[in-house]
């Protein structure tokens, strides 16, 4: 199957194959992989993927249950947030060497070295990591299986689609009414929220949901470049001595001048993507959602055969017809004997 809700499937039913399919991808990448980075990345993903689920069928939950599974799957992707960090880190300080003046590039050499040494902490062995993520894995699978939604009807994912598009439009204003890194961070957690309701509701009206996932998608990457390059800036922070003040501000001012650049891209695309209001734009995907129901059960009735004492045979003309045919047949031999002894002249 995919993340995707069926059209014809209850929703509860849904949820749960859909959550125990993303849990089973990141078990498999993780037991099959190891700790190699494409497989940390593709965990990563289903377990937004996941966190998007839930946050959608929240309205059907009870809250604390909800919180308690919310946190275990934040947990888990917070195990391998480092390897995802060093990884942006290397990345971020590439390409700002690239556009900087060559006094200053120099100091990116320090900066790789350092990126480039692991943590001596204990937590961040990867090995320990991942059998801890494997455990919990298995534990949310056994809850998730197993949980139930109240209402089992699209009003669940009608409510939850409300209150986190409401989210998003609340976190736009303002993340451009006083912008800090933490506000555009926020932002961007909504906005992956989106692209990912987007796609797990695109059974409805697929060319409609796709192009607002494109839409959102393109936006995450947007506001994506914008968190890498904070990321960068606190660790440049957290490492002061490393880099000569002077260096270390042009680094700052350089970086602050990229992040301005992606924020006014994304400004217009926020507008879009959040031009209607809270409720209209939840009531509208709840029209398409029940008309698209309706137009698969009509669907799948034509294609049913018909019922009835007629869908049992062939035809009463055709089968009476078949019968008389045998029944002549089988009277013919002596229909001929008949007619030849009849044909004799009469003593």
């Amino acid at each position: 199957m995919s993340y995707r809700f069926e059209l014809r499937d209850g929703i509860a039913s849904s949820f749960g194959r859909i959550a125990v399919e993303q849990i089973d991808r990141v078990l498999t990448d993780l037991q099959a992989n190891g700790n190699k980075p494409v497989a940390i990345h593709e965990s990563r993903k289903s377990l937004k993927r996941l966190r998007a689920l839930l946050r959608l069928v929240r309205p059907g939950l009870k809250e604390h249950t909800f919180k308690t599974e919310n946190a275990r799957v934040r947990y888990i992707g917070a195990l391998f947030s480092q390897d995802r960090d060093r990884h942006v880190l290397s990345e971020t300080s590439q390409k700002c060497a690239a556009a900087m003046g060559a006094t200053v590039r120099k100091s990116f050499a320090a900066i790789a070295a350092d990126i480039a040494t692991p943590s001596a902490e204990p937590a961040a062995n990867p090995v320990d990591a991942r059998n801890d993520a494997i455990a919990r894995l298995k534990a949310a699978r056994r809850e998730m299986a197993k949980l139930r939604l109240e209402p089992d009807r699209f009003e669940t994912l009608q409510h939850g689609l409300e209150q986190s598009y409401r989210r998003g439009r609340r976190q736009l204003r303002a993340a451009y009414a006083e912008p800090s890194d933490e506000a555009f961070h926020e932002l961007r957690k909504s906005v992956q929220q989106h692209w990912r309701h987007m796609q797990v509701l695109q059974r409805a009206w697929p060319d409609l949901f796709v192009a607002r996932l494109a839409a959102a998608r393109r936006l995450s990457q947007i506001l994506g470049d914008d968190h890498d390059i904070a990321v960068f800036l606190a660790y440049l922070h957290a490492k002061g001595r490393l880099v000569p003040a002077a260096e270390r501000r042009a680094i700052e001012r350089h970086c602050r001048a990229e992040q301005q650049k992606l924020r006014e891209l994304a400004h217009p695309l926020c507008q879009q993507l959040y031009a209607e209001r809270s409720g209209r734009f939840a009531k509208r995907v709840a029209v398409i959602w029940h008309g698209a129901v309706r137009v698969a059960d009509i669907e799948a009735s034509h294609r049913q055969p018909a019922k009835g004492p007629a869908a049992k045979g062939p035809p009463a003309k055709k089968t009476a017809a078949k019968a008389a045919a045998k029944s002549g047949s089988r009277k013919q031999p002596a229909s001929r004997g008949n007619s030849a002894q009849s044909s004799k002249p009469a003593p």
